[in-house]
């Protein structure tokens, strides 16, 4: 299946150009990092990618558009339901199974770190465990698109780095296609395959670069982040 493609994409809301004539192709299998500063379209090129925002002019090929899971800014939780329910409504549709589901949930909350919470519910979780309990019921939906739109906002240093790690582990047992945003620029380089630099608003492309480092589950402070980190801020700041 080839990959999506955004050909002279340009969006708009009233007169107010966002981003304008984007060409982009996005890899199967890999991790798209779109970095850029505040306001430049990145989030909004994610929801014309996922169909929830039409895009002025241009075109976009999504071959995923019936198997896509967005985990967004906020958790999106159910209040009302705790871990384990929160995860099993996701799984009914392909697990009718009793049993069987109830064995998939047991094991993506073991693979987050979220065994011990399975009865609490999302007030009582951390800004991490949320996150945590988004990305798996992101994953298990079996998906071939994930869509992610800076989700690690607000989260500390450490918890940051706990967080790109499960992604790259989980990542790395089903090699979904992935689209990150974010104006981070560790984030970008300890997750993305190919890092798509953007610039202020209207948005454009500035630079895509590949990742040399992401083989590896690098620390924030492992010199080759730091290099290419440096890099992408010097593209940033033109």
């Amino acid at each position: 299946m080839s990959g999506i493609i955004l050909d002279r994409v340009s969006y708009s809301i009233g007169e107010q150009t966002i981003f304008r004539d984007i060409d982009l192709e996005i890899p199967d299998g890999e991790i798209t990092v779109i970095l850029g500063p505040s306001g430049c379209g990145k989030t909004c090129m994610l929801r014309c990618i996922a169909g929830l925002a039409g895009f002025s002019k241009g075109n976009v090929t999504n071959p995923y558009e019936k198997s896509m899971s967005f985990v967004f800014q906020e958790p999106r939780l159910l209040p009302w339901y705790t871990v384990c329910k929160n995860l099993e409504i996701n799984l009914k549709k392909n697990f009718p199974d009793k049993k069987e589901r109830l064995s998939q949930i047991a094991d993506w909350l073991e693979k987050t770190g979220l065994s011990d919470k399975t009865a609490s519910y999302p007030e009582e979780l951390s800004g991490g465990m949320k996150f945590r309990l988004s990305l798996a019921r992101a994953f298990s939906r079996d998906c071939r698109l994930l869509l992610l739109d800076e989700p690690m906002q607000g989260q500390d240093i450490n918890t940051k780095q706990t967080l790109i790690h499960l992604i790259r582990d989980i990542w790395q047992e089903q090699k979904t296609t992935a689209i990150y945003v974010t104006h981070d620029t560790r984030e970008a380089v300890l997750l993305g395959h190919r890092i798509v630099v953007m610039s202020s608003a209207p948005g454009k492309v500035l630079k895509i670069l590949d990742n040399p480092a992401i083989a590896e589950k690098l620390s924030l402070d492992d010199p080759r982040v730091l290099e290419l980190e440096k890099r992408l801020y010097e593209f940033l700041l033109t």
